[in-house]
C-alpha cells in the first residue's frame, strides 16, 4: 500500500511518504498554468498544464515534452470528477462530495485507490493518496493538484 501526503507550501507542494520523507516536490509556474513534478534528487519527471479560464478544465500531462494523456473535468457540482485517456491508459476520478475521490483504471477495470482532501485550519488544503503499489505511477500526485485547481476553493469554503 502506498500512502502519500501532499502538503502545500507557498507555490509548491511537498509529497511525503508514510515516514515523512519528501519524495517529490510539485512546483507551480509563475503563470500558474503549469505544475512540474520533481523527484527527491531534483530530476523533473512530469508536468501538467491547463487553461485556468475554462469552465471545465482539461489537464494535459507530459513526459519528456510529449503529451501522455489528458485529464478532463467532467462536472463541478453534480458528480464531481475527471476522465483521462492517453498512452498511459484510461482513468476515472470520481467523488460524491468533492472531498473523497476514487481512482479507477478503466483499462484494467480496477479500483486503484483514493485521494482524500484533508482538513486545514486555514490556507491551502493538504491531500492524502492511498493506493495499491502495483497501480502507482509517479504522475499520480499530480491528480491531487488537478483536484485542488478545480475544487480547492469550493472545499475551503465548506
Amino acid at each position: 500500500m502506498v500512502l502519500l501526503n501532499i502538503l502545500p507550501k507557498g507555490n509548491k507542494w511537498l509529497v511525503t511518504d508514510s515516514k515523512e520523507r519528501t519524495i517529490y516536490t510539485i512546483k507551480k509556474s509563475v503563470s500558474g498554468g503549469k505544475f512540474t513534478l520533481i523527484d527527491a534528487s531534483g530530476y523533473k519527471l512530469y508536468y501538467v498544464t491547463f487553461n485556468k479560464k475554462e469552465k471545465k478544465p482539461v489537464f494535459k500531462f507530459f513526459l519528456n515534452d510529449n503529451n501522455i494523456f489528458d485529464l478532463k473535468c467532467t462536472s463541478i457540482f453534480l458528480e464531481p470528477g475527471f476522465e483521462g485517456k492517453g498512452n498511459r491508459g484510461e482513468f476515472k476520478i470520481t467523488s460524491a462530495d468533492r472531498r473523497d475521490f476514487n481512482l479507477f483504471d478503466v483499462t484494467l477495470n480496477r479500483d486503484m485507490g483514493e485521494i482524500i482532501v484533508c482538513e486545514a485550519e486555514k490556507g491551502d488544503l493538504p491531500y492524502e493518496i492511498r493506493m495499491d503499489e502495483k497501480y502507482f505511477d509517479d504522475f499520480v500526485p499530480l491528480f491531487a493538484v488537478c483536484i485542488d485547481q478545480v475544487y480547492g476553493e469550493l472545499n475551503k469554503a465548506q
